[in-house]
């Protein structure tokens, strides 16, 4: 089965990156682990004027089934990983589950598991042990066919989630993801919008506040119905939301498939 496959390259002195995508990728071409920072070597690319949707006018790099892909020092070996979840996502569509996780070193992954795995929802703050079936970068992924995850006892050595918690004046455009507290101060707008490829889709807004500032959070097709529950006065943490620029430039925050929203009583 083709997949396609998305990252970012930066030369080696990190003075400029590109968006790269390779289409119609055989799976068993890549490696399993696929380390940030991994030197890589692509034959058989084109390069393009990159799409503003992304946020960049830079150019990017686009390979196909053709393309030769060697990432080097891709041949360690997958070790064990303890996690902390953080948000509980939604069914990818493909039997996988999508989820916001943090490592020991306090930096987020974005876990994707295969539903067979999940005996149970995992509740925010839960534990795991796990041997991933793939490591790209900043997605952890366990198969059904050779990965394997419990829930264990909390460690109190573990970074605890309320230490990554923002303001909604500290947010700031990021490629991380942020977890905060605030009320909902509008009624949800949904709307469906053509996208460029002639999609119709659902779309979802509402403000939401704290005691610093308030922000527009934004859904997108299936992450719309989480904001379209909402109502007036609904005290709420946000888990796992990137910011972006949306309309007039002004900063906000956008549901992923990772992201949930938490009713605070």
């Amino acid at each position: 089965m083709s997949k396609l496959l998305r990252l970012q390259l930066s030369d080696e002195m990190k003075s400029r990156s590109l968006r790269t995508v390779v289409w119609n990728i055989d799976e068993s071409r890549v490696p399993r682990i696929f380390d940030i920072d991994a030197k890589v070597r692509l034959v058989g690319v084109k390069i393009r004027q990159g799409n503003p949707k992304y946020g960049s006018n830079d150019l990017e790099i686009h390979g196909d089934e053709g393309t030769t892909l060697e990432v080097l020092g891709s041949d360690k070996e997958i070790e064990a990983k303890t996690l902390k979840v953080v948000s509980f996502g939604r069914e990818l569509g493909n039997g996988n589950v999508a989820c916001l996780a943090l490592a020991r070193n306090g930096k987020f992954v974005r876990l994707i598991i295969a539903s067979p795995l999940l005996t149970s929802a995992l509740p925010s703050d839960s534990m795991i042990e796990c041997v991933p079936s793939r490591i790209l970068g900043n997605s952890i992924i366990l198969s059904e066919e050779d990965s394997f995850v419990r829930i264990i006892d909390e460690d109190p050595s573990f970074p605890k989630i309320s230490m990554f918690e923002s303001k909604i004046k500290d947010i700031q455009k990021s490629d991380s993801p942020y977890i905060l507290e605030a009320i909902v101060l509008q009624s949800p707008n949904i709307t469906e919008v053509n996208t460029k490829n002639g999609e119709l889709v659902n779309v979802s807004d509402t403000l939401i506040g704290d005691d610093t500032a308030e922000i527009r959070l934004v859904g997108w097709r299936e992450e719309s119905h989480s904001i379209s529950r909402l109502a007036v006065g609904d005290r709420i943490r946000v888990l796992g939301a990137r910011a972006n620029q949306g309309m007039g430039g002004k900063m906000e925050l956008a549901l992923k498939p990772e992201s949930s929203l938490i009713k605070v009583n």
